[in-house]
């Protein structure tokens, strides 16, 4: 759960960066739509059944690192742009433990005994009483 507000604080950081250092242009752009991809990416991973969707972020990151190479910016604009894609990147790849186990998907519809039965109670329609 840290790793999603470590990226929501860096896509609000790429939202305002433009206008703490006085940027604009493309650059300034350029990290007006970053921004609010990675707060919203950032938001929709929080709920545990989403928690892969974070690794999403790892393109705008790269696209934060990148665009030096294709919009103008000056050098600390290209620093902080490169020091959020790492932050971005590094926080991405972290594991989360698993809170729930949500049963395995679509394909659990068509197992006789999907994993979330098997991991605590269940009750068993052949024989209408509940199983520990």
């Amino acid at each position: 759960m840290w790793s999603c507000i470590v990226h929501i604080i860096t896509g609000l950081w790429l939202m305002a960066m433009p206008g703490v250092l006085g940027a604009g242009g493309s650059f300034a752009n350029s990290n007006h739509i970053a921004g609010p991809l990675v707060v919203t990416i950032g938001i929709i991973a929080l709920w545990d059944i989403n928690k892969s969707f974070i690794k999403i972020n790892i393109i705008v990151a790269a696209w934060i690192m990148v665009a030096p190479l294709f919009i103008h910016h000056d050098t600390t604009e290209t620093i902080l742009n490169i020091a959020a894609g790492i932050i971005l990147i590094g926080s991405a790849l972290v594991k989360r433990k698993d809170k729930y186990n949500y049963g395995g998907g679509w394909s659990s519809l068509f197992q006789k005994r999907p994993p979330h039965a098997r991991s605590g109670n269940y009750i068993d329609n052949n024989s209408d009483q509940r199983k520990a």
